[in-house]
């Protein structure tokens, strides 16, 4: 089986409207996977509902999402970084409740 290195971007979902009209644009220009993102914090995300609208962009073009991550420190737990250990349970439990979630 041949691979290749897919031509990628950080797309931040803090913003999943915005996130979308990214992809969209990127899509348009080629790009071959996406990093979704958060900063410190996922809020108030709907992550099943940001992943089926993700998806029903990127799966008709082929393209995968490469990961799912969050920017923030998770063992202070405090200040701006209070959100981080929280996001990153809720992205491990999105990325393992089913295989095509992302």
């Amino acid at each position: 089986m041949k691979r290749h290195i897919r031509i990628g971007t950080l797309v931040s979902l803090n913003d999943p409207e915005a996130a979308l009209k990214k992809i969209g644009i990127h899509l348009k220009y080629g790009f071959e996977s996406f990093s979704l993102t958060f900063w410190q914090k996922i809020g108030l995300v709907d992550l099943a509902e940001a992943a089926r609208r993700v998806r029903a962009l990127t799966d008709p073009a082929g393209v995968p999402i490469s990961s799912l991550s969050i920017f923030g420190n998770p063992l202070t737990g405090t200040g701006d970084n209070k959100g981080a250990l929280s996001g990153w349970e809720r992205l491990i439990d999105a990325a393992a409740s089913s295989a095509r979630t992302w």
